[in-house]
């Protein structure tokens, strides 16, 4: 027989959790004596059971942006939505750029690493990108709740921030960090951001 412990003033949850691995459920009804004894917490376990399950389902999951089907690519998407939080995939100068270009690029020599240009002129071109995928998502920088950095070289972390902070929402900046990745995908990028929103 199920005997709830009081001693240490548990919260309900953890007590609720407990109760629910004392019984057995089958095609959602419970078959256990405590039923009979403590009905009205037995009603509201149920309860807040159904209401969670129910809110799974009722977030859909929407996913925008997949990446070029290019040898070499990871399959991605570039934006997930989930409930009224916005994903971004982290972006680089190459998120930015047209496929034809992508492909120029993979080319051997393709790649040289003065044609993509400095750490701001990358930060201000991925800045740009973000805008127009929160944009896909229906929200916007002003809804920035976070987003992390990678920099090849901290020497970089100045000019960044600079062209971050031409960009950024000021009454509405997001929390941030920034660590260094000394190679990034490919040669000659300096600078990666991920984030994520509300909607």
């Amino acid at each position: 027989m199920f005997r709830p412990d009081w001693r240490y003033g548990r919260p309900a949850r953890l007590r609720a959790l407990r109760f629910l691995d004392s019984i057995r459920i089958t095609d959602g009804l419970a078959q256990h004596e405590a039923l009979v004894e403590c009905p009205a917490r037995w009603y509201w376990i149920r309860q807040n059971f159904s209401e969670t399950r129910m809110s799974n389902v009722s977030q859909t999951i929407q996913r925008f942006e997949p990446t070029p089907m290019l040898p070499g690519l990871p399959r991605i998407n570039h934006v997930v939505i989930h409930g009224g939080t916005v994903y971004l995939s982290g972006l680089t100068l190459l998120q930015t750029l047209p496929v034809a270009e992508l492909v120029a690029l993979a080319q051997p020599g393709g790649g040289a690493a003065a044609a993509l240009g400095d750490v701001a002129h990358q930060t201000r071109r991925i800045c740009a990108r973000i805008d127009e995928l929160l944009a896909t998502a229906g929200t916007s920088k002003a809804k920035l709740l976070t987003a992390q950095v990678w920099l090849t070289d901290m020497k970089h972390f100045a000019a960044h921030n600079d062209a971050w902070n031409e960009w950024v929402d000021p009454d509405n900046a997001p929390v941030r960090a920034c660590v260094v990745s000394p190679q990034l995908v490919f040669p000659g990028l300096l600078v990666e951001i991920m984030g994520t929103a509300a909607r």
